[in-house]
């Protein structure tokens, strides 16, 4: 469960059970339902000791998962998963069918429209639609698990059109929250087909 200290900052996540006893103690309230967040009302985040979790992103052309986990002598213990299901082929036939419903307007006897295209040119860094969606889509949730939990670190498993040996655990690809944990997704520089707006959620162990 994750866990926020009496000004909303992230503290470590904790055990179901101890939330349970925090909001029975009175100690705690509830911050948020989906995915379930406490609020301790009686310490803060400067007087807590906090040994950060990380967050692995694998990148799917139909779904993305995202856990947060810990490390600890080697090990990996999954705190939290979930799994991002895209819509890139609800919106490629949404664009398909409006450039078809204009393209019958623009053929029909109406009035005079002056032709126009010479100036459809993209901007530098432009991303499909669909691209554009799975990228925000999985930039918005890490961004609110680093509000929920104390991130420290972020990996990127192998992008799925890359062979399955390359995608293995020893060739995640490592951002430091200190710094820019994703690429700027205005440069053109991406290199995650994924994310989406709807969320199926999970506990469990991470296995890499």
């Amino acid at each position: 469960m994750f866990v926020l200290d009496k000004h909303g900052q992230p503290l470590d996540p904790c055990h179901p059970a101890r939330a349970r006893r925090l909001l029975a103690s009175g100690r705690a309230v509830i911050h948020r339902h989906t995915p379930f967040v406490l609020r301790l009302r009686d310490r803060a985040a400067a007087d807590s000791t906090l040994q950060g979790v990380e967050v692995g992103i694998d990148p799917g052309s139909k779904h993305t998962g995202l856990a947060v986990f810990t490390e600890r002598g080697g090990s990996r213990t999954g705190m939290y998963s979930l799994q991002l299901d895209h819509r890139g082929g609800q919106i490629r036939d949404k664009l398909t069918s409006r450039a078809a419903l204009r393209r019958v307007r623009r053929s029909r006897d109406l009035r005079y429209r002056a032709p126009r295209f010479s100036n459809r040119t993209k901007p530098k860094g432009w991303l499909a639609p669909s691209l554009r969606h799975r990228v925000d889509g999985t930039m918005s949730w890490v961004s609110r698990l680093t509000r929920w939990a104390p991130v420290t670190a972020v990996h990127e498993s192998g992008s799925p059109s890359t062979p399955t040996p390359s995608r293995r655990a020893s060739h995640w690809k490592e951002w430091s929250i200190s710094r820019a944990p994703w690429p700027d997704t205005r440069s053109g520089s991406i290199c995650w087909p994924s994310g989406g707006v709807r969320a199926r959620t999970a506990v469990g162990r991470v296995c890499r």
